[in-house]
């Protein structure tokens, strides 16, 4: 099998403050397809974009995906980000991942929002040169038309949008055949980790995570 045609060690990566069954279902979606092999989940220290969200310590955060994802084969937990503290950038972690697993067709999964200001990312354009998008959609929400090309790289730095080419399926792909964006949909429930925060209601967590949040909250946090 060529690294072309491979299935992606996929990386996805998010505060997950807290995880909720949302982001369970992403995970066991991409586990689910024949093009992924492995999913590797990276808590963030903290998410750029949202410097007034004060995230649930990291300690914290860390222990509810590990419960959360225990006994799920092909996923693994990566604790890289909050080790190396912050900044820290998305890059970082696709290059090292990279050099880890020299020859591996790597992906980075985002839902549709967050691809629409990739190309915002500190070097957005170094993360596609080791790794490709995939763009999450929910619920069957409509993709933009078939031959609406600007509308389909419209989250790619601007420089790159001139190096990809669109197939019939949807896939971006470089000169070389290089995969470079994906689109595919997954049925996932409404959650909202902010809610859950405001409401103080770990009912939307996984379960065998939820005691943690639950005694961090009767403790005042």
């Amino acid at each position: 099998m060529t690294a072309r045609n491979q299935p992606a060690f996929v990386l996805f990566g998010g505060t997950f403050n807290p995880v909720h069954l949302g982001h369970l279902g992403l995970i066991r979606g991409l586990l689910q397809r024949e093009d992924v092999q492995r999913v590797f989940v990276v808590p963030a220290a903290r998410n750029p974009f949202k410097a007034v969200d004060e995230p649930l310590p990291a300690t914290l955060r860390l222990d509810m995906l590990q419960r959360a994802l225990r006994g799920i084969s092909g996923v693994s937990v990566l604790d890289l980000e909050l080790r190396r503290g912050q900044p820290s950038y998305s890059v970082e972690t696709v290059a090292a991942l990279a050099s880890k697993y020299p020859g591996v067709r790597l992906m980075l999964a985002m839902g549709w929002d967050v691809y629409e200001t990739f190309g915002e990312w500190y070097n957005a354009g170094g993360i596609l040169e080791q790794a490709g998008l995939m763009v999450v959609t929910r619920n069957g929400a409509p993709l933009p038309a078939r031959g609406d090309r600007a509308a389909w790289l419209c989250g790619l730095p601007p420089g790159w949008r001139k190096r990809v080419r669109m197939g019939r399926d949807g896939t971006g792909r470089s000169d070389e055949g290089r995969e470079l964006l994906k689109f595919i949909n997954l049925r996932l429930p409404n959650i909202s980790s902010t809610q859950i925060r405001n409401k103080h209601n770990s009912r939307q967590v996984p379960e065998a995570a939820r005691d943690l949040l639950d005694t961090y909250w009767a403790a005042g946090g």
